[in-house]
């Protein structure tokens, strides 16, 4: 089971990183100190970087609260700082990855107390296709073969009435659980970046945003496409920390710094326009996980 987690999560956990070279983390949570209490954040590219330091700028500015974001250069050695307590944070992963760093590495005491973007999915089709009534018998449909994309990709389809899934289905789906499709559509699996190109050869798509707009498709041309909000918890960024400081109210100050509307508008003003706040709405991350664990471990 934990095998095919690895496959979905290395390949989407997607943003770049620079090793982290000191050795624990230096805040201070003595309120008779007249310093800035300091705290470190992990991230995995130069983007996640540019976006954090924008979205803590005010809150530094208050003199109470001092962050570094680090950039590290690889996907394990973010959770491996914290876990250390190199770091006090990191902000990289989906809790898929995440469950499955505790069980490689044995060290259950992280925590996702937050959620911060969203990778939403949408469904775009060739120009005779404007509804669903317009999809004709036998199409293609060209979607991504990680395991969980696949999962939230036939689950999206069911949503929007183009597959029927068994009684029976799994919690993140495979092409077995599905019981009949619309029209007789036709599922063609194939890698996360060659999706969008597929677009022509099938008649539809199913993709995350981020490839989609690699490609050159508006986000705004599909069918079908989820909001932030509504994007799957399996395909959300989540703000970790270690278990130990799940209530540290300087931790909740910096990862609300980050839910904000304005954080968003920059992302999506500096960038190609995909970026997608996953926090407004009611669901907390450690609960979604939870579920997730509980039904692996129901059905290793």
């Amino acid at each position: 089971m934990k095998k095919w987690i690895k496959l979905g999560m290395l390949m989407l956990v997607c943003l770049s990183l620079g090793a982290c070279t000191q050795t624990k983390t230096s805040h201070q949570d003595e309120s008779n100190t007249n310093d800035a209490r300091h705290y470190k954040i992990g991230v995995v590219s130069d983007r996640a970087k540019e976006i954090w330091d924008f979205a803590l700028k005010d809150l530094e500015a208050e003199g109470e609260i001092d962050v570094d974001v680090i950039t590290f250069d690889d996907v394990v050695q973010p959770n491996k700082a914290l876990a250390e307590g190199e770091i006090d944070a990191n902000a990289f992963q989906y809790y898929t990855f995440l469950y499955d760093y505790m069980q490689d590495s044995g060290n259950n005491q992280l925590y996702p107390m937050g959620y911060l973007s969203a990778e939403p999915s949408g469904i775009w089709a060739i120009d005779s296709i404007e509804s669903k009534e317009d999809i004709p018998e036998h199409a293609k449909i060209a979607i991504q073969n990680d395991p969980v994309n696949t999962g939230n990709a036939i689950k999206m389809l069911a949503d929007n009435g183009l597959v029927t899934l068994k009684d029976d289905a799994q919690l993140v789906p495979t092409e077995e659980d599905i019981e009949s499709t619309y029209r007789d559509l036709e599922l063609v699996p194939m890698d996360y970046g060659a999706v969008p190109r597929a677009l022509g050869d099938c008649e539809l798509i199913l993709s995350v945003s981020t490839p989609v707009t690699e490609s050159g498709i508006k986000l705004e041309d599909a069918l079908v496409f989820q909001s932030g909000e509504d994007a799957s918890s399996l395909t959300r960024l989540n703000f970790v920390v270690q278990e130990k400081d799940k209530d540290n109210k300087d931790l909740q100050k910096i990862l609300k710094a980050y839910q904000r509307q304005e954080v968003v508008d920059y992302a999506n003003e500096t960038g190609p326009g995909d970026f997608y706040g996953a926090w407004d709405n009611d669901d907390i991350p450690y609960d979604d996980m939870q579920e997730y664990i509980n039904f692996v471990e129901e059905n290793h």
